[in-house]
């Protein structure tokens, strides 16, 4: 069967001529629509995303980090319409790592992903981070300034010099 739709699903019969007698064979053709999650990084850092549109049936929806762990995730949306499901779902992460929005649907075996990498810890921008380093970097200058000011080394005649 090709191009199969969500009305087609049901028990269909299957009879076959062998010589004198007929083999009927009863066939549960299970029709699902699984579209591919669609995942994005909202502008608030750290606040990832997922969406699936359109499936059939109902699947389970759910953030993974990169060692395949449940993240807790926070339903936006979860309606029927048509014999289509429809869910939004969002999490927070707080550091960088690859992340999976995986749908499953247990009543056809089904299981599709769609995945994003974070490369910066959320909630801290680059430019923070370059901020960050440009003030322990002048603190380690004066630091040494310091020590340099009030450290005294031995001469070549022994006495003592400050530095």
């Amino acid at each position: 069967m090709k191009k199969t739709r969500l009305e087609d699903r049901g028990i269909y019969t299957c009879s076959f001529p062998i010589q004198s007698s007929d083999k009927t064979f009863r066939i549960e053709l299970v029709v699902g629509a699984a579209p591919k999650p669609y995942v994005k990084m909202l502008k608030t850092k750290g606040l990832l995303e997922c969406e699936v549109p359109g499936a059939y049936p109902k699947p389970t929806v759910e953030w993974w980090d990169s060692d395949n762990k449940t993240l807790h995730s926070k339903t936006l949306e979860d309606r029927e319409d048509q014999d289509r499901f429809y869910i939004i779902i969002q999490t927070s992460v707080t550091k960088p790592d690859c992340y999976r929005c995986v749908a499953t649907q247990m009543e056809i075996r089904h299981r599709i992903s769609s995945e994003t990498c974070v490369s910066e810890v959320p909630g801290l921008p680059a430019a923070l981070i370059g901020v960050i380093c440009f003030i322990v970097g002048a603190l380690a200058v004066v630091a040494v300034l310091v020590v340099r000011r009030y450290c005294s080394r031995r001469t070549e005649n022994g006495r003592l010099d400050v530095v």
